[in-house]
């Protein structure tokens, strides 16, 4: 005898749900000019603005620290890291300021030196 089969015998639940989807037009973003860099380089190291930024709060240009993330339009603790790298020994200072070449300056980024540096005693060969 052959059983017929129902609904109420299978144990999977249908939902049918509302959506709405837009479908992208084919059209290819715009490229940027060949001229303009894709990645934004610096031209001097960060710790030029560490510099700047000590002499604003000795002046009493600047109250706080807060008050130059407020007018930088970043975090204070962004500030406080860059600001930690007043921290470190003159003759690095030095060899920082004296960067010029983007991709020197790349290589001795604050996220590295704070990762290799700040906070650890450790020998480094600065070279260019």
């Amino acid at each position: 005898m052959e059983k017929h089969l129902d609904r109420n015998d299978f144990r999977t639940t249908h939902a049918v749900i509302p959506a709405k989807f837009t479908l992208p037009v084919n059209k290819k973003p715009a490229k940027p000019p060949v001229s303009e860099p894709l990645v934004n380089k610096p031209t001097k190291h960060v710790i030029h603005r560490a510099m700047e930024w000590e002499e604003m709060l000795n002046t009493g240009e600047a109250a706080s620290l807060a008050q130059i993330a407020r007018e930088n339009g970043i975090s204070r603790a962004r500030v406080s890291q860059i600001m930690n790298l007043l921290k470190l020994p003159a003759d690095v200072k030095e060899f920082l300021a004296r960067l010029q070449d983007p991709m020197e300056i790349q290589r001795y980024s604050e996220r590295r030196l704070r990762k290799n540096l700040l906070g650890k005693t450790t020998v480094i060969r600065l070279t260019t």
